[in-house]
């Protein structure tokens, strides 16, 4: 296991676990008559391992240990580790504020993260395979594909997103605006204040809101064709019934960079797209 595969996912499994995983991981080497992990093959190390980490997180309050299971699964598979390195050098990038996310490793990043994908057109927005959080199925998906963006149901999905390549049209939009009132509801439920101007115009921006029980927000759209005067998407909606509501035709959306690139930066993102409920919502500019 190299140590930059661990510590690019250690954080989201939480420091003191870890510490104990470590304890509990010790015991099981000296039962083998053994000191570190180096003795053993890459095989039983990931067994050990895991083992340790598990015995351990059954006996912390409140573990997700379906998402625990990913992170192990982060550290022990090069491809995610690798699809990680080349997108967060590609965060640098300049890029639009409405380019969407395509490619095996986008979407690879996303299902490790619990979102159910799939493989979109990006004419008619159709998928080409099941939604899926199965990163074997998703990697299949894609190489089986010509479809590339990442699409995903914004209706099913744990959490909201708003982008803009304006962030002082939305800070002027929310406090203005009826249609908008929904998503400013948003920012107060959580304690968050509105986004302020920057005084730069067109300054992209990504907010992230989780979804709570019983809620039936439906999404919006604005594109302004003046050159003084931003854009956003807000996605959103909801199942009713069974069918997907406020969301489209279908409920389906693409992955958005900037929302790709936001999860990135955030050692909180999983509890984001897992719809966990913690006070804190990453911005990307």
């Amino acid at each position: 296991m190299d140590q930059s595969d661990f510590d690019a996912f250690a954080v989201m499994a939480g420091e003191e676990m870890l510490k104990r995983a470590g304890e509990a991981l010790g015991r099981r080497l000296s039962a083998r008559g053994l000191t570190d992990l180096a003795a053993v093959s890459p095989d039983i190390q990931e067994q050990l391992y895991r083992e340790a980490v598990m015995e351990t997180a059954v006996h912390v309050p409140g573990v997700d240990l379906a998402m625990l299971s990913r992170v192990l699964d982060g550290i022990f598979r090069s491809d995610l580790s690798d699809a990680v390195q080349r997108l967060v050098g590609e965060s640098g990038e300049v890029y639009d504020a409405f380019d969407f996310a395509s490619g095996v490793d986008a979407a690879v990043l996303m299902a490790f993260f619990g979102l159910p994908v799939a493989p979109m057109e990006r004419v008619s927005g159709a998928i080409t395979s099941p939604l899926t959080n199965e990163i074997d199925a998703v990697v299949e998906a894609f190489a089986t594909s010509k479809a590339d963006l990442v699409g995903y149901s914004s209706a099913l999905a744990p959490f909201y997103v708003l982008i803009t390549d304006c962030q002082d049209t939305i800070a002027q939009v929310l406090k203005s605006e009826p249609k908008a009132a929904r998503i400013a509801d948003l920012f107060a439920r959580d304690g968050l204040p509105l986004p302020e101007p920057l005084g730069v115009p067109f300054v992209k921006a990504c907010w992230i809101f989780r979804r709570r029980p019983n809620d039936r927000v439906g999404g919006l759209m604005y594109l302004d064709p003046r050159d003084d005067w931003g854009s956003y998407f807000f996605f959103a909606g909801f199942v009713e019934d069974g069918e997907p509501k406020g969301a489209g035709p279908d409920g389906l959306k693409p992955i958005s960079r900037q929302l790709l690139y936001a999860l990135l930066r955030s050692p909180d993102a999983h509890s984001f797209v897992q719809g966990t409920p913690k006070p804190i919502t990453p911005t990307s500019h």
